[in-house]
């Protein structure tokens, strides 16, 4: 697959990035500068407005936490300043804050358990069940979902039931889409048929799965 085609930023715009030496150092004495800050209690890094992640107010209680939940927001938004001003034109630009988000948030103190507080808390008012609990998820995902967590209940959803109710027939497929035909349910139709395309994130959302 092609740079052209993918989300994922090649080698020629890591190269790019790379050599742009003034903005990693500017960046990086910036970072040092407030993880000083940091760990002298002084900074003033707070998580931007509905961010969900921090809610616990062991988060800013607890003199620990709150500097790795600082030290965590300020590596986050010295990466976000770099990319923003980086010299790269503007697809180049979006593929990195794509993989640049992603990186970031996969880091998070809040995905690890030591560093999740609440999820601490809620392992101690359960006697380590909800430890338990987490390790079956991992485990299920593991075996039936190539270790990618799941976000839906397999058998939620029949076919027959609450999938495919009208007979048809994939007609056209390729790589990005198929177009699916429906067997007609009345003796005459339309003689120009009616397509639908469905958007790419919430595909079903308005196009109930089954009839009222």
């Amino acid at each position: 697959m092609s740079e052209e085609t993918t989300r994922i930023p090649g080698l020629q715009t890591v190269w790019q990035l790379a050599t742009q030496v003034g903005r990693i150092a500017s960046t990086t004495a910036g970072l040092a500068g407030e993880t000083g800050r940091v760990v002298a209690g002084t900074s003033e890094v707070e998580p931007e407005k509905g961010d969900k992640r921090f809610r616990d107010p062991t988060w800013d209680d607890h003199p620990l936490y709150r500097r790795l939940k600082q030290e965590y927001l300020a590596c986050q938004q010295a990466i976000d300043g770099f990319v923003k001003g980086a010299d790269l034109n503007w697809r180049d630009k979006e593929r990195v804050q794509f993989v640049a988000d992603v990186l970031t948030s996969a880091l998070s103190p809040t995905n690890s358990l030591f560093g999740n507080p609440a999820a601490l808390k809620r392992a101690f008012e359960t006697g380590g069940g909800s430890v338990l609990a987490g390790l079956r998820n991992w485990a299920g995902d593991l075996r039936t979902n190539k270790g990618m967590p799941s976000h839906i209940f397999e058998d939620a959803l029949v076919v027959g039931r609450d999938l495919a109710l009208s007979p048809g027939a994939v007609v056209d497929r390729d790589e990005v889409a198929e177009v699916i035909q429906y067997t007609p349910t009345t003796a005459t139709v339309h003689e120009r048929p009616l397509v639908i395309v469905v958007p790419q994130i919430n595909k079903y959302v308005r196009s109930p799965a089954r009839p009222t």
